[in-house]
Formats: structure tokens, sequence, C-alpha cells
């Protein structure tokens, strides 16, 4: 299964070039993956675990988010 999310990116560089604080439009790349920034969570439920911690669902460390569109754990 896939789907297609829109999203818009900002230019980091005129961001913080400005006097504010807070994006919702901020995200690049980090190392071999992809960071979407804060704002893409924003709504959605986020559930973690801790390294070497058990879970109903297994032992940590790992994050999910769940939407009505999106299931993703990893």
């Amino acid at each position: 299964m896939s789907t297609t999310i829109s999203f818009e990116i900002g230019n980091s560089n005129a961001l913080f070039a400005s006097p504010n604080n807070a994006f919702d439009n901020l995200a690049g790349v980090a190392s071999t993956a992809f960071d979407w920034g804060l704002p893409f969570f924003y709504g959605r439920r986020v559930y973690t675990a801790i390294a070497s911690r058990m879970t109903s669902v297994g032992p940590g460390p790992y994050y999910g988010i769940l939407t009505a569109m999106l299931r993703c754990v990893v």
C-alpha cells in the first residue's frame, strides 16, 4: 500500500534570516533519511519506546505515527 502526501518546505536560508523563532515549513535531509520536521506530526498520534524497554508491541527503541491516511512504524 502506498499513498501520496503533499506538503511544502520553505527555504531555510530565508526562514533563518527572518525574525521568527518557529517555522511550520522547515524540514531537511538527515544523512540517509528525510526529516519531516515537527509540523508534519501536528494533529497526529506519535508513539515512542525507550531502548531495551518492553511494550505491548515489542521492545524499543521505536517510534510510530498513526493517522487515517498513513501508518508507519520505524
